[in-house]
């Protein structure tokens, strides 16, 4: 599949932290995160007295050296359906990369499958969706073409993300606009009835909308994009990051896992558009781990 791939292949950054003077603690962490979480995290280890060092690896070797003793926390990003490492990891849900499917405000349609996702953006997809009246559109809609659309920002890996969970890594369609502002889609599909867009962020605005998304299997439900349902897995079109530590060093790396899930970190990531935890999660995850304040 195209995004565990393109998840190996990409940079990944180690910050090398100091838990205290003189013993060196390795956070290893996604390229993807690097940007947001450098300066945050530089900053956090400046106040708190601790010594910061970058370095840059892969995906696998990352979880590789947290098994071998070369690093000792982690920010990994583990898609769906890929076995996680949990025998010698204590893994902590961090955030999530997500594709969000959006529509114009007007357009009475509030959900889809993961199959007819496919029939409109997939390469040579049969029966192919082109008309808004094969979703059971009605009045001024059934016979609009659908216009679809997919916004990808430098440092973004939602097209690889909607290629695997719902293409089956499948090849975009030649129909399927590419855009890499989302700004730029939510001005299409606030001015067009018959757009449909796929984005890392979410619906803003009065004229756009974020649409529920089922798998399409016997009985299956669509969930809409909540942070609760992107959390339990609900929503199926997300890319989970976690927060990775040895098993038996969970207390040693404390003040660093609050940090992380921290609001300041938290505000963070939702700028930069990825999806964080919630509060109420996120401080369930520290008392359950027993690293509060």
């Amino acid at each position: 599949m195209y995004l565990p791939l393109l998840l190996t292949g990409f940079l990944l950054i180690a910050i090398g932290l100091r838990a205290e003077k003189g013993a060196e603690d390795a956070l290893v962490g996604s390229d993807l995160l690097s940007e947001p979480l450098i300066g945050p995290l530089e900053e956090f280890a400046k106040k708190s007295e601790i010594e910061l060092s970058l370095d840059f690896i892969g995906s696998l070797p990352a979880i590789n050296a947290l098994h071998d003793g070369d690093a000792t926390i982690g920010l990994i990003a583990i898609p769906q359906g890929d076995p996680l490492p949990e025998d010698r990891l204590r893994l902590i849900p961090f955030a999530y990369q997500v594709a969000f499917v959006l529509f114009n405000a007007n357009n009475p349609l509030s959900e889809l499958s993961i199959p007819e996702l496919a029939r409109i953006y997939a390469l040579n997809a049969s029966p192919h969706i082109d008309r808004w009246g094969q979703l059971d559109a009605g009045g001024a809609l059934m016979t609009r073409t659908v216009q679809p659309f997919i916004s990808s920002p430098q440092g973004s890996v939602v097209t690889e993300l909607f290629k695997s969970e719902a293409l089956s890594s499948r090849s975009i369609g030649s129909s399927v606009a590419m855009l890499t502002s989302s700004s730029e889609l939510i001005d299409l599909i606030s001015a067009d009835l018959g757009a449909i867009g796929v984005s890392n962020r979410p619906a803003s605005g009065s004229e756009t909308k974020s649409i529920s998304i089922s798998t399409g299997e016997a009985g299956s439900f669509a969930f809409g994009p909540t942070p609760e349902n992107i959390y339990y897995g609900d929503y199926p079109l997300r890319l989970p990051f976690y927060i990775a530590v040895p098993t038996g060093d969970l207390p040693k790396q404390r003040e660093i896992i609050a940090f992380l899930l921290s609001d300041e970190v938290a505000s963070v990531l939702e700028k930069a558009g990825f999806v964080p935890l919630s509060e109420n999660v996120r401080k369930r995850t520290l008392l359950g781990l027993d690293i509060g304040e």
